[in-house]
């Protein structure tokens, strides 16, 4: 469960910038996107829980697990289906012309990192159940910690550094407002 949550803040954040940088540029509004991403992630969480409970389930019964791990597959899956937007976004957001400060720049290369260690986290979790709960990659202890629990790691440290609370507090908004009215007068004089 520890990148749902983490995915759901990256939502969050997205949508706050995409609401302050360039919400004309954006196909849907930035709170419908907020939306669709974090219902997207709650599906895929549910998905998960439901497989987790009958994998458990099967093996309290001495049962086969594998319906319930092909369940928590599958919302895996649909799950880096929100986290690859939301990067395609990220990168988006990068390449326009839109005048980004620094901080929300940093910020957006941030949420890009962070995404890119829960997708890696994801890709690893669809490879370890699809070899089978007793499979070469689950059994293998290096595996799980450098795929699922260091990427996890490094995505928090990367929401603690750049913290959205600091980088979109209302005193940032407001120089950065500043910053992007200026460079428009001086775009609209210089045309």
């Amino acid at each position: 469960m520890g990148p749902t949550p983490l995915a759901a803040a990256n939502f969050i954040v997205l949508g706050r910038i995409i609401d302050l940088s360039s919400p004309g540029y954006s196909r849907v509004s930035p709170k419908l996107y907020m939306i669709l991403f974090l219902c997207g992630d709650l599906i895929s969480l549910v998905i998960q829980a439901i497989g987790g409970g009958m994998a458990a389930t099967g093996v309290n019964q001495m049962k086969d697990p594998t319906p319930g791990g092909n369940i928590m597959l599958g919302g895996i899956v649909f799950q880096m289906g929100p986290i690859d937007i939301s990067y395609n976004i990220l990168l988006r957001h990068l390449k326009t012309q839109i005048p980004l400060s620094p901080k929300i720049r940093f910020l957006v290369c941030a949420l890009g990192f962070d995404t890119t260690c829960l997708f890696i986290r994801a890709v690893y979790r669809v490879i370890e159940l699809s070899d089978g709960w007793s499979g070469r990659i689950i059994e293998t202890q290096v595996y799980f910690d450098v795929l699922d629990g260091a990427m996890i790691t490094l995505a928090m440290f990367t929401l603690n550094i750049a913290h959205p609370g600091v980088f979109l507090a209302p005193a940032t908004l407001d120089k950065d407002a500043e910053t992007r009215s200026e460079e428009r007068n001086d775009h609209n004089e210089g045309a």
